[in-house]
């Protein structure tokens, strides 16, 4: 294939040097095409990617395009000018292109703007053996809402062991509107911040091993713009401070977030400070919970020096919502209180693929002996780490895995959604899709419906589908583009897919014959008017006028529509006292955008001294509403 793109790349270098290359400007023969320009990559950095899109169609043969663009005057291109020019070669009559090129901002662009750019696409033809050039002129336009130059600022310095308030700034462009931002600290923590502001405030939990070093952020943002959705990511570090600030911490080790419970069973560390300033002998520890049984109350430590943190481990069951924890130092005084929040989360991560589940384990911390279905054995899984699982080897849809967190058994249940299948399929004839809903699932696929854009009708309700049962409709469009939406429930859960259907062709009509009749006082004419195009046209007027006529009947027909390759044939009755006699047929018609389009024809007529003929029919090869 790439030989044979070189190949025609040199052959269109060699035509255009050697000078048979034929340079035209007829309307009657062009090349029809529908063009899109977007933003590949939006402006950053002073830099960003265009793209065009070209749709090409007609009867000529086509084997190159050269593109030549002219940029705006606050553009250039890769080596400081502001014209792109490109030559690239075309394998089929009509196809699809696209082109992408890069830019550079040369000057500060202020505020919104729309940015013209125009050109000229040089096509290299072949016609009747002989090679052509034709140049047709182009323009589009591009928005611009400013560059996406986002950047996240912390507004604290350093942090300090345990809950921390972290506060960002968000540096932006000033112009460029930003919505529905999603902020994720450290792949756990995810802050929705539909009202948008510039300041943000995000908990943060610091673990006690970081005391002293430095602690890091991976932050991940991801928002929306005119432009479409962009991603941000940076990594930053901050020094933790070496005191410690309050009496006790906590960590939950069974959960993905260190500073959120799960619903049921958790292991959790308690990290108490000595912050009395002296040091105790043979004290004893009482730990009371309002909302959650603990497995030890009393706990006897014969030394706590002072500023000395001590590790509990606790064991809370049969949580029922936050947990608040109290300590004592019997006999001397309450150390503290902590509260617990609860998250509604699991401690593993598991997903469904089409023939897998995946088991992640998102925890700072291993599991062991993890037991799937009792069938499927795992000695370790650490942190970060995944299995895959067929769904053929768990005999059931019900999933029930056990694992161990530092020797405490945990439990948690999955249960496998078969996801179901739909078949959307079509075909396009005379621009009227033909459409195919197939249910290939096993099951009955309820609340079955279609959503249409640009066609008609716009909504199609079909109910139930059955194991394998089809439902055909057709579907008229009223675009180049129509964007079908199927909406549909399957074990109480709605899915939809979409199909984008595209329609590349154009309409024509012409007068391709007529036959004259002459009768003593006037004479008829008939018209056989037919689309040459490969999609039908619409609101089809022919007018009919002369200045060497009296009278004409009927003076216009309107026509709804004509299909690829239909003829009509209509009489008309002309009064003239000219023996010789033009009249001009001004024929109107519509394509599928609504698009008007003219054609003109001139007939030249000479009547004979007969006044009287014989009244024939013309056979002729036309089909007329279909039939030959």
């Amino acid at each position: 294939m790439n030989r044979i793109l070189i190949i025609i790349i040199i052959i269109m270098i060699l035509v255009s040097n050697i000078g048979i290359i034929y340079a035209y400007n007829n309307s009657q023969q062009k090349v029809n095409y529908i063009i899109s320009a977007n933003w590949l990559k939006p402006p950053e950095n002073n830099t960003a990617e265009i793209q065009l899109g070209i749709i090409y169609y007609d009867q000529l043969k086509v084997y190159g395009i050269k593109v030549s663009l002219n940029l705006p005057t606050c553009l250039t291109n890769e080596s400081g000018g502001r014209k792109i020019c490109e030559t690239y070669p075309l394998t089929y009559q009509q196809g699809y292109i696209t082109i992408s090129f890069n830019v550079t901002m040369d000057k500060v662009i202020n505020g919104t703007k729309t940015l013209y750019f125009n050109g000229n696409f040089t096509w290299f033809t072949i016609i009747d053996n002989s090679t052509y050039k034709c140049i047709t002129p182009f323009n589009f336009t591009l928005p611009y809402y400013g560059q996406i130059n986002l950047n996240l600022v912390p507004l604290n310095s350093t942090l300090h062991v345990g809950e921390n308030n972290l506060y960002l700034e968000i540096v932006k462009p000033k112009c460029l509107p930003i919505h529905d931002l999603i902020l994720y600290i450290n792949n756990c923590n995810e802050i929705d911040l539909n009202n948008f502001s510039t300041i943000i405030n995000a908990s943060i939990f610091v673990p006690l091993n970081y005391e002293g070093s430095y602690y890091p952020l991976k932050l991940y943002v991801q928002y929306s713009t005119p432009y479409g959705i962009e991603n941000y990511k940076t990594e930053l570090y901050l020094f933790v401070l070496p005191t410690f600030k309050v009496p006790i911490i906590y960590k939950v080790v069974s959960s993905p977030y260190p500073n959120y419970l799960l619903p049921n069973k958790d292991l959790v560390i308690l990290y108490v400070n000595n912050t009395f300033g002296t040091d105790f002998y043979n004290i004893t520890l009482l730990i009371l919970s309002n909302s959650a049984s603990v497995n030890q109350t009393i706990l006897k430590i014969p030394l706590w020096k002072s500023n000395c943190v001590i590790k509990i481990p606790e064991i809370l069951y049969n949580i029922t919502g936050n947990v608040i924890i109290k300590i004592f130092a019997l006999n001397i005084t309450e150390i503290g209180e902590i509260t617990l929040p609860i998250m509604n989360s699991t401690y593993l991560s598991i997903y469904q693929t089409s023939q897998k589940i995946i088991i992640y384990n998102p925890l700072n911390i291993s599991i062991n002996n993890l037991s799937v279905n009792g069938l499927i054995q795992y000695k370790k899984l650490y942190p970060g780490e995944y299995v895959e699982l067929n769904i053929s080897q768990l005999r059931s849809s019900n999933v029930h895995i056990s694992f161990e967190i530092c020797g405490i058994e945990f439990y948690q249940d999955f249960i496998i959604h078969i996801t179901p299948q739909i078949n959307v399929k079509y075909i396009i004839q005379d621009c009227e899709i033909y459409l195919k809903v197939t249910n290939t699932n096993n099951f009955t696929l309820s609340n079955v419906y279609l959503s249409i854009l640009n066609a008609m009708p716009s909504y199609i309700y079909i109910g139930s589908l059955y194991p394998n049962e089809t439902y055909s409709a057709i579907i008229t469009p009223n675009n180049y583009k129509i964007f079908i939406t199927i909406y549909y429930t399957a074990q109480n859960e709605t899915f939809r897919e979409c199909t984008n259907v595209s329609i590349i062709g154009y309409s024509k009509i012409n007068l391709v014959d007529y036959s004259i009749i002459q009768n003593s006082n006037s004479f008829y004419i008939i018209l056989y008017i037919k689309n040459l195009g490969n999609v039908s046209a619409y609101n089809v007027y022919v007018f009919l006028y002369s200045k060497c006529i009296t009278g004409i009947s009927p003076s216009s027909i309107s026509i709804a529509q004509l299909r690829p390759g239909q003829c009509y044939a209509e009489i008309f009755e002309v009064q003239s006292s000219h023996q010789s006699i033009n009249i001009t047929v001004k024929i109107i018609y519509s394509n599928i955008l609504n698009k008007i389009s003219t054609y003109n024809h001139t007939i030249f007529i000479t009547l004979s001294d007969n006044n009287s003929q014989d009244i024939f029919i013309k056979y002729l090869t036309y089909s007329i509403y279909g039939i030959p």
